[in-house]
């Protein structure tokens, strides 16, 4: 029946008194867009929202035609709040086929004459491309991408709340092997793990654990110290094999594929080349009074120039009541030349420079996009600062900390300074966890 219409639309148009030969053959060939407007809303530093109006110059986005599949699409979506509703759309054929768009609502079919027309491609669009001679037609998807969301915000999405994550202190999270893990303490001291695949349902891991734990994970296997006396290791996240006990440790920093890391009681740096088997003291370049004692974090980036290279950074806070700033530790590691891997150095803040690490309560410190986030509760000792106040941002390592108003908590949340988690998948998802609630946010265009 559709074919019957097309037909007829072509024949109407066709002038049967002229000598044109009309061809029996038709495809699109291009498809372009012209200047669209757009309207977006913008948070203001004040944070009260600002509706703004412009226009898109969209002849610079291309848009792919896969003859095969029948689709029309652009790669490389449009700014968040153009108006696909009102798109001037440029449409080319193979030997001047007939273009005509399909209802939203009905069967209908209209014939497109010129890019002058506003035509509605708000949703995909079904277009039809007939031949001169009304014997054939091929039938096409039309998509105009639009961006959901604006470039360079974070956006959180809140997932189901838990009671069993509610109920735990000294919280802390990883992702490993596409799953969650978030574990801590209960009120009688024992210590509970749970993990998700999505964030929403949770379940309860059965480990030997004791009273504390933390956890680093190179991503081949997870590392974890119980109660400061057994390490043990797990290549799924469920069986924990023990690989080293004599009750020296402190906490587990890091993990890089080479070197397992960790604090000592007697505040040394330790590491680990066998994966946990045996522990030596690792060099330093300074004093080890500078190392950090509590609110401790570690992670590891891989170079984007020479993947067998990791930056290892520590960072955390002294128990000196003196400090302001955070104290932070960086390690270069080669782990295909071992012997080329370098030792600690420590990183001082100094006073001339601007960008200093605040020594926050229950400090934490997260890889993302191209840098790190620090983030943290009350500041302590010399530092003054307000409770998650500022989200702060590393592009070197940890040695400089700018703040960063792109990133923000989700809106009416504040973590308990004294009970969260923060960690990153390698989906470019933040993980918050606290109160019970579990949140997930992404920095938009890392996403697209």
């Amino acid at each position: 029946m559709l074919l019957a219409v097309l037909t007829l639309c072509s024949s109407c148009l066709s002038d049967s008194s002229s000598s044109t030969t009309y061809y029996d053959d038709a495809a699109i060939t291009a498809f372009s867009l012209g200047t669209l407007k757009r309207v977006y809303t913008k948070k203001l530093s004040s944070g009260s929202d600002t509706t703004y109006t412009t226009t898109v110059a969209c002849s610079t986005y291309k848009f792919t035609i896969d003859q095969e599949k029948g689709l029309i699409y652009n790669l490389d979506s449009l700014p968040v709040g153009t108006c696909a509703n009102k798109a001037l759309v440029t449409i080319s054929t193979r030997n001047s086929g007939l273009v005509y768009l399909k209802s939203y609502t009905s069967d209908s079919v209209y014939y497109y004459s010129s890019s002058s027309d506003s035509l509605d491609f708000s949703k995909p669009r079904t277009l039809y491309c007939v031949s001169q001679d009304g014997t054939y037609h091929r039938e096409y998807v039309a998509d105009i991408r639009v961006h959901t969301e604006t470039s360079d915000s974070v956006y959180w999405r809140k997932q189901a709340d838990n009671a069993d994550i509610a109920a735990l202190s000294n919280i802390r999270g990883l992702a490993f092997n596409d799953k969650l893990y978030v574990y801590g303490t209960t009120a009688d001291g024992a210590v509970k793990v749970y993990s998700s695949d999505n964030g929403k349902a949770w379940a309860a891991v059965q480990t030997p654990f004791e009273t504390s734990l933390t956890m680093v994970t190179d991503s081949a296997v997870i590392y974890a110290l119980s109660a400061g006396k057994t390490v043990y290791t797990s290549a799924d996240g469920q069986t924990w094999l023990p690989v080293y006990g004599d009750g020296s440790m402190k906490c587990l920093v890091a993990a890089s594929r080479s070197e397992v890391y960790a604090l000592s009681n007697d505040g040394r740096l330790m590491v680990s080349k066998n994966n946990g088997a045996t522990w030596a003291e690792d060099e330093l370049d300074s004093d080890k009074q500078y190392l950090p004692s509590r609110d401790i974090n570690g992670y590891c980036v891989t170079s984007a120039a020479n993947s067998d290279l990791q930056k290892v950074t520590l960072i955390g806070n002294r128990a000196d009541d003196n400090d302001s700033t955070c104290v932070v530790w960086t390690k270069t590691v080669d782990n295909v030349s071992t012997a080329e891997t370098q030792r600690w150095m420590y990183q001082p803040f100094e006073k001339s420079t601007w960008h200093h690490a605040p020594r926050l309560n229950n400090v934490a410190v997260i890889p993302y996009e191209d840098g790190a986030i620090l983030m943290g509760g009350t500041g302590i000792g010399a530092c003054s600062a307000t409770a998650f106040s500022t989200i702060y941002y590393s592009r070197d390592s940890g040695m400089n900390w700018w703040a960063d108003t792109r990133y923000t908590l989700p809106d009416g949340f504040t973590p308990d300074e004294n009970a969260y988690a923060l960690f990153t998948d390698t989906k470019h998802n933040m993980w918050l966890v606290s109160r019970g609630q579990v949140w997930m946010g992404y920095l938009s265009q890392l996403k697209w």
